[in-house]
């Protein structure tokens, strides 16, 4: 499975719902669902399929940086098994973190222990390190196996001997 830029990692807003069933989200130009008086009243913001959408693709794009090294393995690598269960959670959760904090900007703090918004920010984060630790993992046992070329060290740059027309020695 080679990464490209734009991968669909197949995240709905289903998925990110269901990490937050307490936040109603509506579709575009229909009212949204009734809001369970437990958790909020009306007069909470209203959160559109079109809005996470795009914190899904957003949080997709934060995602395919960090894996960016992933084109150097090879597409059969196992490493890629491991990548199609663990990004779609990794995403669903970071982008369940955006709905939390947008439907209630109050408790969007980051030191605020009770903000359920910081404890997805928080897991979000910790997938994010753990799917770059497994491919960092993954890199160096292809080339400890030979399975990965090392490429050769390039010069980014080279600077021209240093020479003063003036005699002037420093």
């Amino acid at each position: 499975m080679p990464v490209a830029a734009g991968w669909d990692w197949g995240v709905s807003v289903e998925q990110v719902s269901a990490l937050a069933p307490h936040i109603p989200i509506s579709n575009a130009g229909t009212p949204a669902l009734p809001v369970d008086p437990a958790y909020g009243d009306a007069n909470e913001r209203t959160i559109t399929r079109g809005e996470v959408l795009a914190w899904i693709k957003n949080v997709s794009a934060i995602l395919g940086g960090r894996i960016l090294r992933a084109s150097k393995l090879p597409d059969t690598h196992p490493y890629f098994a491991y990548l199609e269960v663990a990004a779609p959670a990794c995403i669903a959760t970071g982008a369940a973190h955006y709905l939390v904090a947008a439907a209630f900007p109050l408790k969007a703090a980051t030191n605020d222990q009770t903000s359920y918004a910081e404890v997805l920010r928080l897991r979000f984060e910790e997938g994010l390190a753990e799917i770059k630790a497994a491919l960092d993992g993954a890199i160096a046992d292809g080339l400890e196996d030979g399975a990965i070329a090392p490429r050769p060290a390039a010069l980014l740059w080279s600077f021209p001997p240093s020479r003063f027309p003036d005699g002037q020695v420093f």
